[in-house]
C-alpha cells in the first residue's frame, strides 16, 4: 500500500507541474501579443499552433504509450516540453513562435495523455474514484502558475528568464517523481500495438463532451486576460486574475469531485456543470464590472471542473483496450477544442467583438447537458 501511495502523490505533482507550466505560459500570452505585435486573428492564429501540436500527435500518444508505457512517455515529454518553453519567452518573429510552438503542442499532449494513464492505474489499484483529485492538482498548479507568472510580471522579468527558472525547477523534480510511476498493465497480443490508432465511434459522446469543455478551458486560458485588458481597462498584472480565478474554482470543483461522484450519477453531474459553466460565461458576458467579470469566469471553472475527469475515467476503464489507448481516443475528439477554439475566437473577435464570440461559447456549453442524457447507452453510471 505504500508504494501505491507514493505513486499517487508522484502522479499528483507531475499533473500540478503540467498545470503550472501553462498556467506561467497563459499569464505572457499579452506580452507575446505585444512582442510581436499582432492582431487579435493574429494571436488566435498563432495559438493555433500548440492546438496544431496537439492535435496532429494525439492518435498516436495511445500507440505510443502502449509501446513504451506511460511511465516513460510522461518523463520524457516532461522534459521535452519544459526544454522547450523558454525559447517562447524570446523569439522575435511569428514563424519561429509557431513552430515552437507547436514542438511544445506535441510535447504537452504526450505528457497529458500518459500521466492520464498512469492516473487511470493508480485509481484502479485503489478501488474508488480518485481521478478528479488529479486534475484537481492540474488546476492547483495552473493557480500557482498563473500567480507565480503575475509575480514575474511585477517584478519585471523578462519571459525567458520567467521561464527558464519554471522549466529548471520541474524538469529537475521529474527526475525524481519518475522513480514512482507504476508500471502499465500487460494486454495479451499476438503482435505490437500499433502507434497510429483511430478512435473508436463508441466513444464519440464522450469526445465531443471533452470537446466542448476543452473549447471553454482554452478560451478561459487563452483570451480571459485579452478580454479584461480590452473591456475592463485593467494592467496586464491585473488581467492574470481572470484565469487565477477560473483556475482555483477548478481546483475547488475537483478536489471535492470525488466525493461527489460516490453520490451522484455522472450524468447528472455532467448536466449540472454544464449549466454552470453556460451561467458563468453569460455573466461575464453581460458584465461592465471587473468583479462580476471575475465571478463570472470563477464560475466557468466551477462548472467545467469535473467534466474532463469523468469522460477520461469511463475511457481509460473500457475493457477493450489499455488505458492510454482509450484517454488518446476521447482525447483526440475532444482536443479538437483547442485546435478550434484559438483561431475561432480570434476570427469572431476580429470581425465582430471578442465579447460576442464568448457569447456563442456560453451557448455551445448548453452541448454538455444535452449530450450528458443520452450517455446512458455507454453505461457512463457504472
Amino acid at each position: 500500500m505504500r508504494a501505491i501511495t507514493n505513486s499517487r502523490v508522484a502522479i499528483l505533482i507531475t499533473f500540478f507541474f503540467h498545470g503550472a507550466i501553462f498556467g506561467n505560459w497563459v499569464t505572457r500570452i499579452p506580452d507575446v501579443k505585444q512582442r510581436l505585435n499582432l492582431s487579435d486573428g493574429q494571436l488566435g492564429l498563432l495559438l493555433l499552433a500548440i492546438s496544431s501540436g496537439l492535435i496532429m500527435s494525439i492518435n498516436f500518444s495511445g500507440g505510443l504509450i502502449a509501446r513504451y508505457s506511460s511511465a516513460k512517455i510522461t518523463l520524457v515529454a516532461s522534459l521535452v516540453g519544459v526544454s522547450i518553453l523558454p525559447f517562447l519567452g524570446f523569439l522575435p518573429t511569428f514563424s519561429a513562435m509557431w513552430l515552437m510552438m507547436f514542438a511544445y503542442g506535441v510535447a504537452m499532449t504526450y505528457m497529458d495523455v500518459a500521466m492520464n494513464a498512469q492516473a487511470v492505474i493508480v485509481e484502479r489499484k485503489y478501488g474508488k474514484p480518485i481521478m478528479s483529485s488529479f486534475h484537481g492538482s492540474y488546476s492547483i498548479g495552473g493557480f500557482a502558475g498563473a500567480l507565480y507568472g503575475g509575480m514575474m510580471i511585477d517584478f519585471h522579468q523578462p519571459a525567458e528568464i520567467h521561464f527558464l527558472s519554471v522549466s529548471v525547477i520541474v524538469a529537475s523534480c521529474m527526475m525524481i517523481l519518475s522513480r514512482y510511476f507504476v508500471n502499465d498493465p500487460k494486454v495479451a497480443q499476438q503482435e505490437q500495438p500499433p502507434i497510429f490508432k483511430i478512435p473508436p465511434m463508441t466513444l464519440l459522446p464522450l469526445g465531443v463532451i471533452a470537446l466542448i469543455s476543452s473549447v471553454g478551458e482554452g478560451a478561459m486560458a487563452d483570451w480571459t486576460a485579452i478580454f479584461l485588458i480590452k473591456y475592463q481597462q485593467v494592467t496586464e498584472s491585473q488581467a492574470t486574475y481572470g484565469f487565477a480565478a477560473f483556475s482555483l474554482t477548478m481546483t475547488i470543483g475537483r478536489l471535492v469531485g470525488d466525493r461527489i461522484t460516490r453520490k451522484v450519477s455522472p450524468i447528472q453531474i455532467l448536466q449540472v456543470n454544464g449549466l454552470i459553466a453556460m451561467s458563468g460565461l453569460s455573466l461575464a458576458v453581460f458584465s461592465n464590472y471587473f468583479v462580476v467579470t471575475i465571478i463570472g469566469f470563477a464560475l466557468v471553472g466551477l462548472g467545467l471542473s469535473v467534466i474532463i475527469p469523468i469522460v477520461f475515467t469511463r475511457a481509460g476503464n473500457m475493457p477493450e483496450f489499455q488505458s492510454g489507448v482509450g484517454i488518446a481516443s476521447v482525447a483526440s475528439i475532444g482536443y479538437l477544442g483547442f485546435l478550434a477554439g484559438p483561431p475561432l475566437i480570434g476570427f469572431i473577435a476580429q470581425h465582430i467583438s471578442l465579447r460576442f464570440a464568448f457569447m456563442i461559447l456560453a451557448i455551445l456549453m448548453t452541448g454538455i447537458i444535452l449530450i450528458a442524457s443520452r450517455l446512458e447507452k455507454i453505461n457512463l453510471n457504472e
